[in-house]
């Protein structure tokens, strides 16, 4: 499968909130001796915990908006049916005017997409088609979910930057770097596959509060 350079996507209103319902730094000056451990502290307890609500939802589904950007062109945008599985699938489906136009899943290393109207189906595998992000599964559960679980030491080496804390690890052979503000909510990611191949970066500008759990409502993705 081909992949354009400069592609970019963006997802928006991802988990609606009736669903989810239903479904239920560089600062300028240094701070003060401990206060960085403080916000680590809350903001992990926090991250935590908002973590595994949501792993504990296992799956929910929701109307979402996608709008595509390609090459510098924005695309109309589509409305579409989205399921999530925890730990590792995901689920779309885009109607048209005439019915189904495409429904889309990944699971695993699996890739899959069908168009009706065409009477096409495309399927893929990371191993066998060459595809930079193992796991695609996972890694779109994660993004989507905001399901990241990074390790102990990503924490206790985690800096203070634009108050919150910036973690690095890595997981899979991928580089990952995450943004965390004081609230425990993460406001980026960055996904660097290894060998070089081209990137993900997610950011996450709005928040949905269903049941004292936060869930990404609105999701920025560029490759």
């Amino acid at each position: 499968m081909r992949r354009e350079r400069g592609r970019r996507g963006r997802l928006n209103g991802l988990l609606a909130a009736a669903t989810l319902a239903a479904l239920l730094a560089g600062c300028a000056a240094p701070a003060p001796h401990g206060a960085s451990d403080l916000v680590t502290d809350h903001a992990r307890v926090a991250f935590d915990r908002h973590v595994e609500s949501r792993r504990r939802a296992a799956a929910v589904e929701g109307d979402a908006l996608i709008w595509t950007e390609w090459r510098g062109q924005r695309l109309p945008g589509v409305s579409v049916r989205l399921y999530l599985a925890g730990p590792d699938a995901c689920r779309l489906r885009v109607r048209g005017a005439l019915g189904l136009a495409l429904e889309a899943a990944v699971w695993g290393d699996s890739l899959m997409a069908w168009l009706p109207s065409e009477r096409a189906a495309l399927a893929f595998d990371v191993e066998a088609d060459s595809i930079a992000f193992r796991d695609p599964g996972a890694r779109v559960w994660e993004a989507l979910a905001s399901a990241w679980k990074p390790p102990t030491l990503a924490w206790e080496r985690a800096v203070t930057r634009d108050s919150g804390r910036v973690l690095e690890w890595r997981d899979r052979a991928d580089s990952l770097t995450l943004a965390v503000d004081r609230a425990g909510r993460p406001t980026w990611l960055r996904v660097r596959p290894a060998g070089g191949a081209p990137g993900l970066t997610v950011h996450y500008t709005s928040w949905l509060e269903v049941a004292g759990t936060p869930w990404p409502e609105r999701v920025e993705a560029s490759l």
